[in-house]
């Protein structure tokens, strides 16, 4: 059984890389755990399309003829410090309480939206729906139904 990968287990492996004597390639045991660590962790947080993944991405080793530098290193525990934000960012945004006070179709259609900082199509799809229930009212009330 494994256990859970988090971004502060990450930073740590990241940190053994720094302190490793010798040269880290990607045959290196501990790197190849960290590289197969980071990007499991990666996709299955839906992390992938983040600023911070291509930011990490650049600075990892992909072929036996490289080899990790402290540069590398250091950008990608930036990164991946930047990636402990935005999960905490995430987090936060999803407990904000004022999504209790509106309408759950308007949720349904503009807070993914919203948390992902597409504000202005979350508002522009919040008043798509509101457009769109009242044209269904409005056949109601004038009876073409």
């Amino acid at each position: 059984m494994t256990d859970t990968i988090t971004v502060e287990n990450l930073i740590e492996q990241v940190r053994n890389l720094i302190r490793y004597r010798g040269q880290v390639h990607c045959d290196t045991p501990i790197y190849e755990k960290f590289h197969k660590e980071i990007i499991t962790y990666v996709f299955e947080n839906f992390l992938d399309k983040t600023e911070h993944w291509d930011f990490i991405q650049k600075n990892l080793i992909w072929k036996s003829v490289h080899y990790l530098s402290r540069q590398e290193a250091d950008n990608i525990l930036t990164g991946l410090e930047n990636l402990r934000l935005e999960i905490l960012e995430r987090q936060n945004e999803s407990r904000n309480p004022i999504w209790q006070y509106i309408h759950p179709l308007i949720v349904g259609t503009s807070q993914k939206l919203f948390t992902d900082k597409h504000y202005s199509k979350a508002v522009q799809a919040a008043f798509v729906e509101i457009n769109d229930r009242v044209k269904k009212i409005r056949i109601k009330i004038d009876g073409k139904e």
